[in-house]
């Protein structure tokens, strides 16, 4: 899926941005794409940030990849494994489409984690919000079906009352 990402940025010049969590994670990750990898560590940080707005393409990255990121023709973002927090999916998220473009935003995790990750900060959930209150204010504040389809996902504990198909949405 990444791969065939990579080549179509490069044929329009737009861009796209992995989010990974680990520098040692978006290497690999870069290397496997053939594609320029960032984090805090890397020395040309600054000349690669500008290949990549000048040229387009897939850059890979920890949240280091953040902060002033405000670029027309981000038309894609994946983040490799859950979030670090509802804060950061939104930031890295919200890099895409400040020029007017649709975008795409892909959440790629493995088998059984978002369960160990619900299980392991069930506590910080709870003092927010109910989630059963947090899907239903999701649902009714936006029009737009994907945060819809987190609300849902929200309040049945990864129950959604709609199948995920049905609003249009892909699972991968």
């Amino acid at each position: 899926m990444c791969k065939r990402w990579v080549e179509k940025l490069r044929r329009s010049g737009q861009k796209g941005g992995v989010y990974c969590k680990s520098k040692k994670q978006s290497e690999r990750l870069a290397e496997e794409l053939g594609c320029a990898h960032y984090h805090a560590d890397v020395a040309d940080r600054a000349d690669r940030l500008q290949g990549w707005v000048e040229r387009g393409g897939m850059m890979v990255a920890t949240s280091a990849l953040g902060t002033g990121v405000d670029f027309a023709g981000i038309v894609y973002i994946l983040h490799v494994g859950t979030p670090w927090s509802m804060s950061d999916f939104a930031q890295a998220s919200g890099r895409g489409g400040r020029g007017g473009e649709q975008y795409e935003v892909v959440v790629l995790v493995g088998q059984g984690e978002v369960e160990q990750v619900m299980e392991r900060e069930k506590e910080k959930m709870d003092v927010l919000v109910g989630q059963e209150e947090l899907g239903q204010v999701m649902k009714q504040k936006s029009n737009n079906l994907d945060v819809q389809a987190i609300g849902m996902f929200l309040s049945k504990m990864g129950k959604p009352t709609v199948p995920m198909v049905d609003l249009g949405l892909q699972i991968c």
